[in-house]
Protein backbone atom coordinates (compact mmCIF):
# COMPACT_ATOMS: atom_id res chain seq x y z
CA UNK A 1 0.00 0.00 0.00
CA UNK A 2 1.11 3.79 -0.54
CA UNK A 3 -0.30 6.56 0.03
CA UNK A 4 0.47 9.76 -1.70
CA UNK A 5 -0.43 13.14 -0.07
CA UNK A 6 -0.47 15.79 -2.71
CA UNK A 7 0.32 18.90 -0.46
CA UNK A 8 3.95 16.99 -0.07
CA UNK A 9 4.31 17.51 -3.93
CA UNK A 10 6.11 20.41 -5.51
CA UNK A 11 4.47 22.37 -8.37
CA UNK A 12 6.48 23.02 -11.56
CA UNK A 13 5.89 25.50 -14.23
CA UNK A 14 6.00 24.33 -18.30
CA UNK A 15 4.90 25.82 -21.41
CA UNK A 16 1.53 27.04 -20.88
CA UNK A 17 0.66 24.98 -17.48
CA UNK A 18 2.00 23.67 -14.31
CA UNK A 19 2.40 20.24 -13.10
CA UNK A 20 2.31 18.07 -10.07
CA UNK A 21 3.91 14.91 -10.09
CA UNK A 22 2.23 13.01 -8.14
CA UNK A 23 3.96 9.28 -8.89
CA UNK A 24 6.23 7.71 -10.58
CA UNK A 25 6.10 3.52 -10.72
CA UNK A 26 7.40 0.67 -11.93
CA UNK A 27 5.54 -2.44 -11.59
CA UNK A 28 6.74 -6.11 -11.51
CA UNK A 29 4.25 -7.05 -13.91
CA UNK A 30 5.93 -7.18 -17.65
CA UNK A 31 2.63 -6.08 -19.60
CA UNK A 32 2.65 -2.89 -18.20
CA UNK A 33 6.15 -2.04 -16.71
CA UNK A 34 5.58 1.49 -15.13
CA UNK A 35 3.18 5.03 -14.92
CA UNK A 36 3.45 8.17 -14.17
CA UNK A 37 0.70 10.47 -12.85
CA UNK A 38 0.86 14.56 -12.67
CA UNK A 39 -2.55 16.96 -11.51
CA UNK A 40 -1.86 19.35 -14.46
CA UNK A 41 -2.59 22.80 -13.88
CA UNK A 42 -3.87 25.13 -16.86
CA UNK A 43 -4.54 28.79 -16.13
CA UNK A 44 -7.52 30.78 -17.39
CA UNK A 45 -7.60 31.22 -21.43
CA UNK A 46 -4.34 28.90 -21.43
CA UNK A 47 -3.15 25.88 -23.38
CA UNK A 48 -0.76 23.28 -23.14
CA UNK A 49 1.66 22.97 -26.08
CA UNK A 50 0.47 20.86 -29.19
CA UNK A 51 2.43 16.93 -28.91
CA UNK A 52 2.31 13.36 -29.45
CA UNK A 53 3.96 10.31 -28.05
CA UNK A 54 5.27 7.36 -30.07
CA UNK A 55 5.10 4.95 -27.45
CA UNK A 56 3.03 6.41 -24.03
CA UNK A 57 -0.57 6.18 -23.46
CA UNK A 58 -2.57 8.93 -21.44
CA UNK A 59 -5.21 9.34 -19.87
CA UNK A 60 -6.75 12.33 -19.03
CA UNK A 61 -9.12 12.84 -16.04
CA UNK A 62 -10.72 16.35 -16.14
CA UNK A 63 -11.42 18.02 -12.84
CA UNK A 64 -13.74 21.20 -14.63
CA UNK A 65 -14.49 22.63 -18.33
CA UNK A 66 -12.27 22.88 -21.26
CA UNK A 67 -11.12 21.58 -24.62
CA UNK A 68 -8.97 19.08 -25.65
CA UNK A 69 -7.48 18.70 -29.52
CA UNK A 70 -6.66 15.13 -30.75
CA UNK A 71 -5.35 15.14 -34.55
CA UNK A 72 -7.20 18.16 -35.24
CA UNK A 73 -10.63 17.64 -34.18
CA UNK A 74 -12.28 19.68 -31.00
CA UNK A 75 -13.66 17.80 -28.16
CA UNK A 76 -15.51 20.10 -25.15
CA UNK A 77 -14.91 18.16 -21.75
CA UNK A 78 -16.62 18.56 -18.50
CA UNK A 79 -15.47 17.94 -14.85
CA UNK A 80 -15.49 14.10 -14.28
CA UNK A 81 -15.16 13.31 -18.24
CA UNK A 82 -12.18 10.61 -18.79
CA UNK A 83 -10.12 10.98 -22.26
CA UNK A 84 -7.70 8.53 -23.64
CA UNK A 85 -5.14 9.31 -26.04
CA UNK A 86 -3.15 6.40 -27.76
CA UNK A 87 0.53 6.76 -29.50
CA UNK A 88 0.84 8.85 -32.04
CA UNK A 89 -2.12 11.23 -31.55
CA UNK A 90 -0.98 14.67 -31.87
CA UNK A 91 -2.75 16.66 -28.50
CA UNK A 92 -3.16 20.16 -26.85
CA UNK A 93 -5.79 20.91 -23.87
CA UNK A 94 -7.36 24.54 -23.24
CA UNK A 95 -8.58 26.10 -20.14
CA UNK A 96 -11.73 28.51 -20.62
CA UNK A 97 -12.05 31.47 -18.65
CA UNK A 98 -11.36 29.66 -14.94
CA UNK A 99 -8.18 27.65 -14.66
CA UNK A 100 -8.60 23.86 -15.76
CA UNK A 101 -6.97 21.09 -13.45
CA UNK A 102 -6.99 17.71 -15.08
CA UNK A 103 -5.05 14.06 -13.29
CA UNK A 104 -2.79 12.85 -15.79
CA UNK A 105 -1.68 9.09 -16.08
CA UNK A 106 0.85 7.95 -18.55
CA UNK A 107 1.49 4.22 -19.88
CA UNK A 108 4.26 3.42 -19.81
CA UNK A 109 6.44 5.63 -18.26
CA UNK A 110 9.19 7.67 -20.90
CA UNK A 111 10.22 10.65 -20.09
CA UNK A 112 11.37 11.46 -23.48
CA UNK A 113 8.74 10.33 -25.71
CA UNK A 114 7.43 14.03 -26.60
CA UNK A 115 7.27 15.95 -29.79
CA UNK A 116 5.97 18.88 -30.01
CA UNK A 117 3.93 19.60 -33.04
CA UNK A 118 3.89 23.47 -34.85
Amino acid sequence: MKLIRGSEKTEEEREGYSRKVLMEHTFENEDCKSTWVALVTIPPSGKAQAHFHENVTEIFYFLGKGIININEKLYEVNSGDLVIVEPNEAHWVKSGETSLQIVVFKFPNIPEDKTLVQ
